[in-house]
């Protein structure tokens, strides 16, 4: 239920998601999960893959 929820909020406004998730500390203990990638991945696609984007790089 909760990384539907996420996904859906990812979908309805994904670019102030992107700046909350590389900001806000309550994001750091999931940024390296599998799922929380995948979802990410869904909306940002390529982007996210090719750069390689981590917490570090905010």
């Amino acid at each position: 239920m909760a990384s539907q929820n996420l996904q859906e909020s990812i979908k309805c406004e994904p670019y102030r998601f992107w700046e909350l998730a590389i900001t806000d500390p309550d994001f750091d203990e999931i940024w390296e999960h599998p799922l929380f990638k995948s979802l990410v991945d869904n909306v940002f696609g390529e982007r996210f893959k090719e750069q390689n984007i981590s917490k570090e790089d905010s």
